[in-house]
């Protein structure tokens, strides 16, 4: 008997595939990389990629794992953690440290060996720091399985951990227990969306969702990067971690709005579908993770170590460097994932 297909998963997949080279694409017109020009409409594009997907694809990863833990449930088959936290190093840590390596060859160039560039590698260079995130997520959630207490408690404890100031801390520590909530609320959420009412799932729930989502996201972001930011800049210490605190919350606020929001359009995709999902669907979906390695460093290569835009528009830009990545680092996956090393380091 074949494995049984998330089909939403699938859905979520090719949306967020789409939408990381959407937000790096507008990156440097969201003050999150080196500005190229001061352009608004392309700010909020950027804000809006940025306010869920990182979210949502940690999310998906706990859903993903809720099913493979009640897949081996339903089948008699003993959970091995040993095996699987092994199997998760090799799938998350090995291309970590591989493709930081390459980022820092390619895009960093550094002059020669520090004692620094080792830590800066484990902690994954550039884009590379989701994936020892996501590790530890896997580790922090087995950790709350294994915890005798409510799930309900284990629940405020992650959603405090998502909003309370967290130094850095060395392998993305910090991120890995500021991302548990959407990776746990994945996990708990896997099988259980029936439960929820199904209002959500219908059109008018979707929408009605959206329009929060966005509502939420523009009016929370003018509060958070204006009248909070300048409280973080301006105040002393106990102000800095205060304004912080709710810069965390208000963004906790959207970012849930909008994973809620693409879960619920998946789920609708799925009841409304009529047949099975065809198999490109599912095989483009399946370049997820190759596309996540591929596409920052097409599109820092482009923008900051070439002239290659110089005949175009501002304007234009982002929309080329968009094309252009999504359909080189989709092209790399597929190739990539051909080979046997490949499909080692891209799944």
């Amino acid at each position: 008997m074949g494995r049984k297909l998330l089909v939403e998963v699938v859905y979520i997949r090719l949306f967020l595939m789409v939408g990381v080279v959407m937000y790096h694409a507008f990156a440097p017109f969201g003050g999150v990389w080196d500005s190229i020009a001061d352009v608004s409409v392309y700010y909020w594009i950027d804000k809006f990629w940025q306010s869920f997907f990182m979210e949502g694809f940690v999310f998906i990863s706990g859903y993903v794992f809720g099913f493979q833990i009640k897949e081996n449930g339903q089948i008699g088959k003993p959970f091995d953690t040993v095996a699987f936290i092994w199997k998760k190093f090799v799938r998350l840590i090995i291309p970590s440290i591989l493709f930081s390596i390459l980022y820092l060859l390619i895009l960093k160039r550094p002059d020669g060996f520090e004692w620094h560039l080792l830590l800066d590698i484990l902690n994954g260079e550039g884009h590379l720091w989701f994936l020892p995130m996501l590790f530890g997520c896997f580790i922090g959630c087995l950790a709350l399985e294994k915890i005798p207490v409510s799930r309900k408690f284990k629940l405020a404890v992650v959603l405090l951990l998502a909003v309370i100031p967290l130094p850095e801390i060395s392998l993305r520590i910090n991120l890995s227990l500021h991302y548990l909530l959407f990776f746990y609320a994945g996990f708990l959420m896997q099988g259980n969306c029936s439960s929820l009412p199904d209002c959500l799932y219908s059109k008018r729930g979707v929408f009605t969702q959206a329009i929060l989502f966005v509502l939420a996201l523009v009016g929370l972001t003018l509060i958070r990067e204006h009248a909070i930011a300048d409280i973080v800049r301006q105040g002393g210490l106990v102000q800095k971690v205060w304004g912080l605190f709710v810069q965390n919350i208000l963004a906790l606020i959207y970012s849930s709005l909008g994973v809620a929001a693409l879960y619920s359009l998946a789920v609708l995709f799925v009841r409304k579908q009529v047949g099975r999902v065809s198999d490109r669907w599912i095989s483009l979906s399946g370049n997820c993770f190759g596309v996540y390695i591929f596409q920052q460093f097409i599109l820092q290569y482009l923008y900051y170590h070439t002239n290659v835009f110089a005949p175009f528009s501002v304007y234009v830009m982002p929309w080329i460097g968009f094309v252009v990545a999504f359909s080189l680092s989709l092209l790399l996956s597929v190739l990539v994932r051909r080979m046997r090393w490949g499909r080692f380091l891209l799944g």
